[in-house]
């Protein structure tokens, strides 16, 4: 009746307790229960114990295998065990004190008298005969060793308290099973909406923090998606549960392309796979060399169901092929605290592949309509320079036509100088805010030591990062980034299979020419 009134354990024992204590006779009673997760039997109910005491026993915990291995069958009682005094030297340990001690016992006379450091355990087995809890009793009203008839009669209630345990564990599971459930049901559901929220998103940037924002909204704190280009590069960073400096420190700290080659090539990294996603665990092998670097976790140790704060799960999104990686998940602190198993990330997988489709359809929409774009503007560039036959009205088209494609500041036609003399003869083109093109002709370039020449002989474009290059290499690439250049695209002009000049456009932004279209 009180397990279907929704009494907790502890009240159902305590009432199994107060039972053996009236009505088998016994001044003290204490009864644990079997932590079966950490193997360890806890004090749940007592009777007859100082408060003190009693506290003092739910303090310490038993072992499993320390209270099991008192269970020989020297003495054995029908299915109890009796200990006697008098024989204390042969089973008694301090580890496993099953009845405190401090409590006031009389000592009796004769062979039947109960003694003060007797002992007596009744195992409470479970349907499958597996031990589930124990009590103990001391102080018998009539100052008796107990007969089998008591011994039995105590097994009675142990075989009730072990049936009210697993009831009690089974209703508790059905109701952790049904509730995560529904929690399931709830999450799907807030995915459902969340996919028809990246639909409705009109670029990538919005799609992206839809998905970010229905992670979220699926169990995690705090989330963070990398778009990746062919070489894993970050071409885009969208995150939710971040504050503000958290944002900034996220940006400067991204991995790099290498970094993650390295990684998915390292079969060490694979042994931290869990479904689709890597589960990089605090105490793997593999995160303490690679990411904790010999330093030690803080905290050292923590439950194996639970995250810890140095745990991170990345969940990759795979392209239409199912091979190429175009982007990463990153995930921390889930809301429930626990490490994620493969069935607890199943619905974030599911979305993660609805997302990873609508980012590539966006992506090969975006392509399509720039590649059209470019395409009309290339047709309208090609146009205006097969229009005239002036050299001063084809540049001018040139600088005009491309300036919609390539974000350059500065632009220059290196053309060999006649009559085999070792140089280039310089046009500079500059763009005035109004729209304006303007030419002048510029100081002639050697071609020794120049980086103008390289490209004329190889006929490949190259672009060069002027803050990390070693511009000395080259004397116009030092020049150019002595003005305040930080990145040059040099393409070689090709009319005929034979390469006439070089075309140089030269930026004070970064990263300015690090897309190939615009190459």
């Amino acid at each position: 009746q009180m397990l279907r009134e929704g009494a907790s354990l502890a009240e159902l024992m305590q009432e199994i307790v107060y039972s053996v204590s009236e009505t088998v006779g016994f001044d003290k009673v204490t009864l644990y229960a079997l932590d079966e997760q950490e193997q360890v039997f806890r004090l749940i109910a007592q009777a007859g114990l100082p408060l003190k005491v009693a506290e003092e026993a739910a303090r310490r915990t038993r072992t499993y295998d320390d209270a099991v291995g008192l269970m020989d069958d020297r003495w054995k009682v029908s299915n109890s065990y009796f200990f006697p005094a008098d024989r204390q030297e042969e089973w008694f340990s301090n580890d496993i004190e099953l009845m405190p001690t401090e409590s006031q016992q009389l000592t009796g006379r004769g062979a039947r008298s109960w003694q003060a450091d007797d002992l007596l355990i009744v195992p409470m087995l479970g349907s499958a005969g597996d031990i589930v809890g124990v009590f103990s009793v001391d102080d018998p009203v009539d100052g008796r060793r107990p007969d089998i008839d008591i011994i039995e009669l105590l097994e009675v209630f142990a075989t009730q308290a072990a049936f009210i345990i697993e009831n009690f564990r089974l209703v508790e599971n059905v109701q952790q099973e049904a509730e995560a459930a529904r929690h399931e049901r709830d999450r799907l559901a807030q995915l459902h909406l969340v996919s028809s929220e990246i639909q409705r998103a009109g670029d990538m940037s919005s799609r992206l923090q839809a998905v970010a924002e229905g992670i979220k909204a699926g169990g995690w704190e705090r989330v963070q998606i990398t778009l990746r280009d062919e070489q894993l590069e970050p071409t885009l960073l969208i995150s939710t549960g971040y504050d503000d400096d958290e944002v900034a420190q996220n940006r400067t700290r991204l991995l790099p392309g290498n970094i993650w080659r390295d990684r998915f090539n390292d079969l060490a990294f694979h042994e931290l796979k869990l479904g689709s996603a890597y589960y990089l665990r605090f105490d793997t092998p593999w995160v303490q060399k690679n990411i904790l670097r010999g330093q030690p976790p803080n905290p050292r140790t923590i439950g194996d169901d639970e995250w810890h704060p140095q745990d991170v799960l990345y969940l990759p999104l795979v392209g239409h092929d199912q091979k190429r990686i175009i982007g990463l998940i990153r995930m921390e602190d889930p809301v429930d605290g626990k490490r994620p198993t493969i069935d607890s990330l199943q619905p974030i997988e599911l979305f993660a592949l609805q997302a990873a489709a609508a980012i590539e359809n966006t992506r090969l929409y975006n392509e399509t309509v720039r590649q059209a774009e470019t395409e009309q503007r290339l047709n309208e560039l090609m146009e205006a320079m097969a229009s005239t036959l002036d050299q001063t009205e084809i540049i001018r088209a040139l600088a005009a036509g491309l300036q919609p494609f390539v974000g350059f500041t500065r632009m220059h036609l290196a053309l060999p100088v006649p009559d085999g003399q070792n140089g280039f003869e310089m046009t500079r083109v500059e763009l005035t805010p109004d729209g304006k093109v303007h030419i002048f002709p510029d100081n002639v370039i050697p071609m020794e030591n120049s980086a103008l020449a390289k490209i004329f002989e190889e006929g490949q474009p190259q672009v060069y990062n002027l803050i990390e290059f070693d511009t000395y290499q080259f004397t116009d690439l030092h020049n150019w980034s002595s003005e305040g250049e930080r990145a040059v695209l040099l393409v070689p002009m090709i009319a005929g299979g034979d390469t006439l000049g070089v075309l140089r456009l030269g930026s004070e932004l970064d990263q300015s020419f690090g897309f190939t279209d615009q190459q």
